[in-house]
């Protein structure tokens, strides 16, 4: 996180408990989307769903939700609770029911 100033003492706990609780929020949300549909979405359909609820940025910045979207989808993945499939040659994510 080289755009960040140099943290010390308290402030590194507080950095990192921030950081955690935007990392759930973002896997709660997720997930809430994933059991909430019946149909397999790509990750641009999630991005725009959920690029609102997660931040109040320019739109021209919504796409950078890809990493953290990406890494959560693999993550649950993994899990075995998401199944990634393909839909006209792009990948799409869904609940496992």
């Amino acid at each position: 996180t080289s755009h960040y100033p140099i943290y010390r003492g308290a402030q590194v706990a507080e950095y990192l408990a921030e950081s955690r609780a935007y990392t759930d929020r973002v896997d709660a949300t997720l997930r809430q989307l994933l059991q909430s549909t019946t149909t397999a979405l790509t990750l641009k359909e999630i991005i725009a769903t959920l690029s609102p609820r997660l931040g109040d940025w320019p739109e021209s910045a919504r796409d950078y939700l890809s990493h953290p979207l990406s890494g959560h989808l693999e993550w649950l993945q993994s899990c075995g609770l998401v199944e990634r499939g393909e839909q006209n040659g792009r990948a799409v994510y869904a609940w496992k029911r």
